[in-house]
């Protein structure tokens, strides 16, 4: 797949270029190290969020670690050029794609932390800084910036005693189908963990409609249409495959290449299909609470010497508290229950067919940013809300 997909990586770097930052090639390895391979249960995880925190800690810094932070990431020009474009085109919640974010410093001093750098992050950002105690404060203005999208938030205890300052990223994605899924067709579907035979039953949705496949040795990648110019990727293994073998291949040179190829419109390749396609996908309402500390460091971003924020202080937590939710049908949408007849799209005996009753990984990818509002897994497990998840080993 490398060989084939190089020049499509080429052609999307070219286009990310016109942002001179390289979201996608970022996005990608930040989510291979929040979540490695081995990683069996369901998760959500917002990647442009983790680049927008790597630059706030950027933001805080002394020119030349900020520098160096900046040659890591890519990118090419000062941080609010390359970053305006992207929240802003997130701040339209009536498109179809809705992210709703709000991340912030909690510091034990306010006092420490440069009047001149408060107001730099409150405009360019939309991100505050603000006293540690009491807790309740602080976790009300989270509350408030995410519209109720997060009610359950609450700094822990042992964060509040402490003298270190923490980082909190909360982020909240939902997407809404181009087509909307008919309600008649939802129904239970057997669903298949990994090493288990019996299966779960798992609520999904279904339809026969036009959609694209890649299909590998290995795995199928299924792309979708989304409202607010966006496209909904899935990545399911074949029978005999495993999940974290598909994980390992999805590298950011190899999601930039798929990424291409769907969007090449070049139709030469055989294994790309295009045209009817029977689809059964989960209904997925993920939350995940994932420690950013160590994927900090791997990324050489600093998380003490923060000049204007606070000085002398070392980092407590450092943390994304990110929920997804992709149903039928948008949150704001009037339900769809069944099609009309001239809109049935009869399944053909050659119809390709993309039934997700296995683990997959999926991601949304924003033509408009280039850029990755939410990535993750569904593997038939609940995942544990906001429980905390192991903090990621270095490679």
């Amino acid at each position: 797949m490398r060989g084939r997909l190089i020049l499509g990586a080429i052609a999307v770097l070219a286009a990310v270029d016109a942002f001179a930052v390289r979201h996608v090639g970022f996005e990608i390895d930040s989510f291979n190290r929040a979540y490695p391979a081995s990683y069996a249960r369901s998760f959500a995880f917002s990647p442009v969020a983790f680049e927008l925190d790597c630059v706030l800690l950027a933001e805080s810094l002394d020119t030349i670690p900020k520098a160096n932070v900046s040659s890591t990431m890519g990118v090419l020009i000062d941080f609010p050029s390359a970053y305006r474009p992207v929240i802003q085109a997130f701040e339209d919640r009536t498109n179809g794609l809705a992210v709703v974010s709000a991340r912030g410093f909690c510091v034990s001093d306010i006092a420490l932390a440069s009047p001149t750098f408060r107001t730099h992050i409150q405009s360019e950002y939309q991100s505050e800084v603000m006293r540690l105690l009491p807790k309740e404060g602080a976790e009300a203005w989270f509350k408030a910036m995410l519209d109720g999208e997060m009610e359950d938030f609450e700094i822990s205890a042992e964060a509040a005693r402490s003298w270190r300052y923490s980082f909190y990223d909360l982020v909240s994605v939902s997407a809404a189908w181009e087509e909307p899924f008919p309600l008649e067709n939802t129904r239970p579907v057997q669903f298949f963990p990994e090493g288990d035979t019996n299966g779960v039953e798992v609520v999904c949705m279904s339809d026969v409609r036009v959609a694209e496949l890649l299909e590998e040795k290995e795995y199928s990648i299924l792309r979708l249409p989304l409202k607010g110019g966006a496209f909904f990727f899935a990545v399911l293994p074949r029978e005999g495959f495993s999940l974290d073998g598909a994980k390992s291949d999805m590298t950011s040179m190899e999601i930039e290449g798929v990424i291409a190829s769907f969007g090449s419109g070049s139709s030469s390749d055989m294994r790309r299909y295009s045209g009817p396609c029977s689809i059964v996908l989960p209904r997925m309402e993920l939350s995940s609470r994932t420690d950013l500390l160590g994927m900090l460091r791997y990324f050489r971003v600093p998380t003490s010497g923060l000049k204007h924020v606070a000085p002398g202080s070392s980092a407590g937590e450092i943390v994304q508290y990110a929920k997804f939710s992709l149903l039928e049908h948008g949150r704001d949408e009037k339900a769809l229950v069944r099609k009309g007849d001239d809109e049935i799209i009869p399944e053909p005996s050659a119809a390709k067919k993309a039934v997700f009753n296995r683990p997959f990984v999926f991601f949304i990818y924003h033509e408009a940013t280039a850029t990755i509002p939410v990535a993750g897994q569904f593997t038939g497990n609940t995942p544990l809300a906001f429980g905390k998840l192991p903090e990621p080993k270095s490679k």
